[in-house]
């Protein structure tokens, strides 16, 4: 089941956006824009399940089946901008000149949101896996009672990683 609907993808972004973003050949064709809409929530959803599935047991629902508000927002964001992207949509800034990514920012907050979660800043009601099978944390100061964890600690002499993302990623 997805995290996420099409319903909240539009109210995020609005019907008639999501709907022109997703007609890639401007044919109007109902069934291929529901099919790429459905195509966007499957890649956002896997790219949450990517994120979180270190941290949490899989699916994120609770034991009704129903997904976590924080999880369902995550997927309609990512959703909503992989489908702005797909569509080459971007815009131009009137002060600069610049071209923009307008929904960069919806983006960022709904990674924020995973990393948060991953690092257990914010936490779900739903399954967080156990610490004995999570990956060991690597933290600054052991007195922090946050446990905020150093990066560059975890991924020091490690040649399979590197710190280049403009976005901190934490090992667990």
């Amino acid at each position: 089941m997805p995290y996420s609907t099409r319903e909240q993808v539009e109210t995020r972004y609005g019907a008639a956006n999501i709907t022109q973003w997703a007609d890639l050949d401007n044919t109007r064709d109902a069934a291929a824009i529901a099919a790429r809409i459905d195509e966007a929530i499957a890649d956002a959803d896997a790219r949450i399940d990517g994120e979180l599935r270190i941290a949490y047991e899989l699916p994120l629902a609770d034991a009704e089946g129903n997904t976590p508000r924080l999880i369902a927002r995550a997927s309609a964001l990512l959703a909503g901008c992989f489908l702005y992207e797909a569509r080459g949509a971007q815009d131009l800034n009137q002060d600069t000149g610049q071209m923009i990514h307008r929904y960069a920012g919806r983006k960022q907050e709904a990674l924020d949101t995973l990393d948060n979660l991953r690092a257990g800043i914010l936490l779900l009601d739903h399954g967080r896996r156990p610490d004995d099978v999570r990956p060991p944390c690597v933290v600054e100061d052991p007195d922090d009672p946050c446990g905020k964890p150093s990066v560059s600690t975890y991924y020091e002499g490690n040649p399979h990683h590197s710190l280049s993302s403009t976005r901190k990623r934490f090992p667990f």
